[in-house]
C-alpha cells in the first residue's frame, strides 16, 4: 500500500500534561478519512531539564493507541524524539506524531498520473497565518 504524505507534528503542553482532547480530536479525524495516526510519542521535559518518553503501545495491544487503525509505532526515531524533547522548556510536555494526511491521497495520485512531482510543501503555524491576516487587514484599512 502505498502512503500518502506522512508528516511529524509536536504538540507542547506547557503545563507538562498532554490533554485527552487531543487524542479524542486525531481520533474523529481518523474515523473521518482525513488522516491516519501512524505512531505517537508523550515527551516530558523535568524542571532540571531530563527528557523523559512514553511511548503509548501498538494498535495491536490494547494500548491508547489501539483506537487508531494504522498505529504502527516505530516511525519516530530515537533522534526525532530527542530534538523534540530539547526544544521543550522545562516542566513542559509534548506529544509527537506520525500522522499520513490521507485527504492528500487523491491530489497525489493526480499528480503522479500528470507525470509531476511534489517538490516542497511547508505548512504553515495556524497563529502566522492569523497574524499575517490581520497585518493585511489593517493596512488595508
Amino acid at each position: 500500500m502505498e502512503l500518502a504524505p506522512v508528516e511529524w507534528a509536536l504538540i507542547g503542553f506547557k503545563d507538562g500534561e498532554f490533554k485527552g482532547e487531543v487524542l479524542e480530536e486525531l481520533k474523529r479525524l481518523e474515523a473521518a478519512g482525513i488522516i491516519r495516526v501512524l505512531d505517537i510519542v508523550v515527551i516530558r521535559k523535568s524542571e532540571v531539564g531530563d527528557i523523559e518518553l512514553f511511548k503509548l503501545g501498538l494498535a495491536d495491544d490494547g494500548g491508547p493507541l489501539s483506537a487508531f487503525s494504522a498505529a504502527m509505532g516505530g516511525l519516530l526515531s530515537d533522534e526525532d524524539i530527542m530534538e523534540a524533547g530539547e526544544v521543550l522548556p522545562p516542566g513542559a510536555a509534548a506529544g509527537l506524531l506520525a500522522i499520513e494526511d490521507t485527504w492528500a491521497r487523491g491530489l497525489q495520485e493526480a499528480i503522479g498520473r500528470a507525470g509531476g512531482e511534489m517538490l516542497g510543501n511547508e505548512r504553515i503555524p495556524w497563529q502566522i497565518v492569523d497574524e499575517e491576516i490581520a497585518r493585511h487587514r489593517a493596512e488595508q484599512g
